[in-house]
């Protein structure tokens, strides 16, 4: 939870909105990876946020609208030989539980 978030638990509507999603690896025999979510974002900002030229100075507060952050990271073992990394955007949208 991020200091925009304001409640006591994480609901399923708090990750509704605009979401970054970086994930990352390097290795060789050993490594390590991780993920990084920000999940919430106000959209209006994060479209704005997207725009060439002028985007950059959206992106900050787009990110500080999160109130959902997930990082993950760990180390790995094996036949590794790698570096990456993937930089994702996208949305999020709730439409309640399940139907039986």
């Amino acid at each position: 939870m991020t200091e925009t978030f304001h409640g006591d638990e994480l609901e399923a509507q708090n990750f509704e909105g605009g979401i970054i999603y970086l994930d990352w690896s390097a290795g060789y025999l050993a490594g390590w990876s991780g993920s990084y979510l920000l999940a919430g974002i106000n959209l209006e900002l994060m479209k704005a946020a997207m725009v060439p030229w002028a985007g950059g100075t959206f992106l900050r507060q787009a990110i500080m609208s999160a109130p959902v952050f997930i990082k993950t990271q760990g180390r790995m073992e094996g036949l590794t030989d790698s570096i990456g990394a993937g930089l994702m955007f996208g949305q999020i949208h709730y439409q309640g539980a399940e139907a039986d």
